[in-house]
């Protein structure tokens, strides 16, 4: 699965040896001067959870199959039927000579030029209406990743403070619309490490940012499994750079805890300063940064195909 082979990168260990010396982590395996930054695997939410589709969507997904069947089963039965006339022809008498095709190729390129034409209108039409039918199976799960899609955008503002309750008891509210255009013009990254910088407890912060993106993930990776024949690669695509994004937030959380406990058991002496805390966390930020206005993009993106319903394949 798509979101277990993404999450899987960040199933590591990091070791950092810090400049201080007779610092206990209560490993007993640990010596002196070292402590162990165990980065574990996304929550188990992550992976998309099994469920099946409607019997509605089972059957338009079967009309829109067997529609592109028989358009192609038409076109070979006309090439068929060409070749056939031909044996026939041949096994009669029939010659191919020049006055053969004096009389006969006008009247064959201008049935050819008609029955082209036809078949490109016919083909058209078919896909106009197979497009249709596709867009009909997959309405209800694409508003369904609208919904979550803008929801997430607000709750990622309103935990940067760039969105608040209040606004949700506007006519703004029901879809999040109003989210989805504010992120659209936000520096996501920039808006993180401002807050990010500012917060009493830098790990608390960034847990707390992480468990949103977790929850709505899971919610969209879920909701992509109903759509009809399978979503578009780009989504899946988008999806897969959601979780490295979340694994690159989750390290920081890591790290800035890291230090955080490190902190607690050491003496007033050994303890990092607030400004050395700063310089870690402005290095390990480098990376969030920019993956958070990756995620960005993708978020506003997603919204985007959702709402016009273009979250899938094409059968043609």
């Amino acid at each position: 699965m798509f979101m277990q082979a993404s999450s899987e990168r960040y199933d590591r260990v990091a070791r950092w040896a810090p400049a201080m010396e007779g610092i206990n982590t209560g490993n007993p395996g640990a010596t002196p001067g070292t402590y162990t930054v165990v980065v574990t695997e996304p929550s188990a939410t992550l992976r998309p959870r099994a469920s099946s589709n409607s019997v509605h969507m089972q059957g338009e997904a079967l009309k829109v199959r067997m529609s592109t069947i028989y358009t192609n089963r038409g076109a070979a039965y006309i090439v068929v039927a060409f070749f056939a006339l031909i044996a026939v022809y041949v096994h009669i008498g029939g010659v191919f000579n020049r006055q053969f095709w004096l009389s006969f190729l006008p009247g064959v390129m201008e049935n050819l030029v008609i029955l082209a034409i036809a078949v490109l209108v016919i083909d058209s039409i078919s896909k106009r209406q197979n497009r249709a039918k596709l867009q009909q199976t997959n309405a209800r799960p694409s508003r369904t990743i609208l919904s979550i899609t803008n929801k997430l955008a607000y709750l990622l503002l309103e935990y940067l403070a760039l969105a608040t309750r209040e606004e949700l008891h506007s006519d703004k509210a029901p879809s999040f619309q109003f989210a989805i255009e504010r992120l659209r013009r936000t520096d996501l990254g920039a808006a993180f490490h401002e807050r990010l910088m500012n917060a009493q407890d830098k790990a608390a912060f960034a847990e707390g940012f992480e468990k949103i993106l977790i929850e709505q993930t899971e919610g969209v990776a879920n909701s992509l499994k109903e759509i009809y024949p399978r979503p578009d690669p780009i989504v899946v695509q988008g999806v897969e750079q959601m979780q490295f994004g979340i694994g690159s937030v989750m390290v920081l959380k890591d790290v800035l805890g890291a230090f955080k406990t490190v902190n607690a058991q050491a003496g007033i002496q050994d303890q990092l300063h607030p400004e050395q805390l700063d310089l870690i966390t402005e290095i390990g930020y480098r990376q969030v940064g920019l993956q958070l206005n990756n995620m960005r993009d993708f978020i506003v993106s997603l919204s985007d195909r959702a709402k016009a319903n273009r979250l899938f394949i094409s059968l043609h």
